[in-house]
C-alpha cells in the first residue's frame, strides 16, 4: 500500500462535506421545532375542547336542576294552598251549613224521591231542629218528584244539624257532615304528604373538574 501524503494546506472546515452536514442539521432543527409547535397546538386545542364539553354538560345539568327545583317549589306551593284552603273550609263550612242546613237535606231527599219512585215507603230521619221546617216542604217536594208512596219523617238527635238518613225496604242513604269532612281531610293529607320529585342522581351531578367559563378561557 502506498502512503498518502498529508498536506497542511488543506482546509477541512470549508470542505463541501462540512457545509452539507451543517445545512442538514439546521433543517432537522427546524422540522423538530415545527413538529413541537404542532403537537403543542393540538394538545391545547384538545384540552380546550374537553373543557368546553365539560362546561356544556354542566350547563345542561344546571338547567335540569333548576327546572326540577322549580317543579318542587310549584308542588310545594300547591300543597300549601290546599292546606290553607282546607283550614279555611274547616272554619267556614260548619258555620255555612248551620246557616242553611235544610238545603243539603233537600238535595238528598229530592234525589231519593226521584230515584225510588216505586218504593212504597221512605223513612226520613233528621235532626229535631230541622223536622218542622222539612215538614212544611215535604209535600211540595213529593209532588214535584212524582213520588206516590208514603213518607215518614222522624226526628233524632244528630251529630250535626245537616245530617240526614233516608231509608227504604232494601237499603238507604245518609248524609253525615263529619264523615264528609273526614273524607276531605284525608284526601288533602294524602295530597300534602305525597312524596316530592327526586332528581335523577345519574344526570343531576355537575362535574367539579370542568371549572368555570372564565377559568377555561384564561387557561
Amino acid at each position: 500500500m502506498s502512503a498518502v501524503r498529508f498536506t497542511f494546506d488543506d482546509d477541512f472546515e470549508n470542505s463541501g462535506g462540512g457545509s452539507l452536514s451543517q445545512k442538514k442539521l439546521e433543517e432537522m432543527r427546524a422540522e423538530a421545532f415545527a413538529q413541537g409547535q404542532e403537537a403543542g397546538r393540538a394538545e391545547v386545542l384538545d384540552g380546550l375542547q374537553q373543557s368546553c364539553e365539560s362546561l356544556l354538560h354542566n350547563i345542561v345539568i344546571a338547567a335540569q336542576n333548576l327546572v326540577a327545583r322549580q317543579d318542587e317549589q310549584t308542588a310545594l306551593m300547591h300543597k300549601e294552598a290546599a292546606n290553607l284552603a282546607f283550614t279555611i273550609m274547616q272554619k267556614l263550612a260548619p258555620a255555612a251549613v248551620e246557616k242553611m242546613p235544610l238545603a243539603e237535606i233537600e238535595i238528598l231527599v229530592e234525589r231519593c224521591l226521584q230515584s225510588s219512585p216505586l218504593e212504597p215507603r221512605l223513612v226520613i230521619r233528621v235532626d229535631e231542629a230541622i223536622l218542622s221546617v222539612l215538614q212544611e216542604k215535604i209535600e211540595q217536594m213529593k209532588a214535584a218528584s212524582g213520588y206516590e208512596g208514603q213518607i215518614i219523617l222522624i226526628s233524632e238527635t244528630m251529630p250535626h244539624m245537616s245530617d240526614c238518613r233516608v231509608e227504604w225496604a232494601n237499603g238507604g242513604v245518609e248524609r253525615d257532615f263529619n264523615s264528609l269532612q273526614a273524607t276531605i281531610e284525608q284526601a288533602v293529607q294524602l295530597f300534602i304528604e305525597a312524596p316530592e320529585v327526586v332528581a335523577n342522581p345519574e344526570t343531576g351531578q355537575i362535574d367539579p373538574k370542568a371549572g368555570t367559563i372564565s377559568e377555561t378561557i384564561t387557561t
